[in-house]
């Protein structure tokens, strides 16, 4: 079981609604409902047993905006760690905009695979934009300190060979993809809803 980084971009005004409502993060998520948790050790007992079945609560919709977003989404797959420390050579959220990748704000509680999702406000996406545009893949790649990023334990690295052609030329696609659903979020005022998901199959990047 692998884990991977999907970005998703939203209006503004709908990440303000998500941060408002969290529970709409299943609909956002393509959960059906959420349930009521048991209230009382008896419940708990009755649940356990199948003598009692939780109830359903506010239940909500998938609404167009969120079928866009899963539609134009951007998925790092395991490769979001590598991708994060060759922006901001860091392993964690300690520099801005560069980690921005690795924010820790989260909506809500909804566990979307592995704990809640995160989000970067349009301010956010603005200014990580202006950093990401000016970069130069090239010059990160002849930057990347490969034995500090297995000091730092960065996720899925023992698939990462900074010396291979292949998978350097598949990175860089990837980064000016990116760089391009960044700035096309930017220039429209699009926040970003973070999600780390669940990968069944891990494979090396050269087998992409």
């Amino acid at each position: 079981m692998g884990v991977c980084l999907v970005i998703k971009r939203i209006p503004q005004d709908k990440l303000d609604d998500l941060l408002k409502n969290p529970k709409k993060m299943s609909a956002f998520v393509g959960m059906s409902y959420e349930k009521e948790p048991p209230k009382s050790w008896l419940d708990k007992l009755l649940v356990n047993v199948g003598l009692k079945k939780t109830a359903p609560v506010e239940v909500y919709q998938q609404e167009e905006w969120m079928k866009e977003a899963e539609e134009t989404c951007m998925d790092f797959d395991k490769m979001w760690h590598v991708f994060h420390f060759l922006l901001a050579g860091t392993d964690d959220d300690t520099r801005r905009p560069q980690s921005s990748l690795l924010t820790e704000r989260a909506i809500g509680d909804i566990d979307v695979g592995y704990g809640p999702a995160r989000y970067l406000d349009s301010e956010e996406v603005k200014a990580f934009n202006e950093y990401v545009s000016k970069l130069d893949f090239q010059y990160l790649i002849s930057g990347c300190d490969y034995e500090k990023m297995k000091a730092l334990d960065i996720y899925f690295v023992g698939a990462f060979d900074p010396e291979d052609d292949s998978e350097l030329e598949w990175l860089e696609e990837f980064f000016d993809e990116f760089k391009a659903f960044l700035s096309e979020a930017a220039a429209q005022r699009q926040a970003f809803v973070i999600e780390y998901c669940r990968c069944k199959i891990i494979y090396p990047l050269r087998f992409l």
